[in-house]
């Protein structure tokens, strides 16, 4: 009963924050939002790049550069086994601060990744597109709005080709408002999401409690 009393805390905590952020980052009915201040922008206008990751097979984590790849992205986190790419590794395929990855086809199409200095020395695959928020821009706030509904609902009109390239991605329409307002909402997305982690981390715990008392008990 307590493993399904986190759970459903959770599960809560997710569904409240996409709704929040949802306001937030989609609706100019948010607390935040001013019409002299706020501007409908594409993503080619806040990032650079848009670039296509490396051609190469994932081995063995050689202890310095990790792998990401198309299928090591969902909502949250990535990588649960840490992998290397596959022969001569080429700086421009290097991860960095205040870039963002979106799978580009498959069941991933539309996920995204936004980089952590903890990721360290962090390449990208082929079926990853790679862009670069620009300097006078948030990150973390333009992260944000590649997990709302809004964006959910334009992956899926978009993905039918399959997959979406490049030039799709630079079309892609979200709200922009001055700089301190962006880190407003990030902080508080930021806040939601350690409060998520700390709720998964418990469940986890429980569930590792339950398995084993099981254990002891059928030994």
């Amino acid at each position: 009963h307590r493993i399904e009393t986190q759970q459903s805390l959770v599960d809560n905590l997710k569904k409240y924050k996409r709704g929040v952020m949802s306001v937030l980052l989609s609706s100019k009915d948010n607390p935040y939002y001013s019409s002299e201040t706020w501007e409908e922008v594409s993503l080619c206008d806040v990032a650079s790049g848009f670039e296509y990751g490396m051609n190469a097979a994932a081995t063995i984590y050689d202890g310095s550069h990790k792998y990401i790849r198309i299928t090591d992205i969902d909502d949250s986190s990535h990588q649960d086994e840490l992998v290397s790419p596959e022969g001569q590794v080429e700086e421009k395929y290097r991860v960095r601060e205040n870039d963002i990855l979106f799978a580009r086809t498959g069941a991933s199409v539309g996920k995204s990744y936004c980089y952590q200095r903890s990721d360290g020395n962090l390449y990208f695959a082929g079926f990853l597109i790679r862009i670069h928020i620009n300097s006078d821009v948030d990150c973390s706030y333009v992260f944000q709005n590649t997990l709302t509904e809004a964006y959910r609902r334009w992956v899926m009109l978009e993905s039918g080709q399959p997959g979406i390239n490049a030039e799709q991605y630079k079309q892609y329409r979200f709200l922009l408002p001055a700089i301190e307002t962006q880190k407003k909402i990030s902080f508080l997305a930021s806040n939601l999401d350690t409060l998520i982690s700390k709720g998964e981390s418990l469940l986890s715990q429980l569930e590792q409690t339950k398995a084993a008392l099981l254990q002891q008990i059928f030994i």
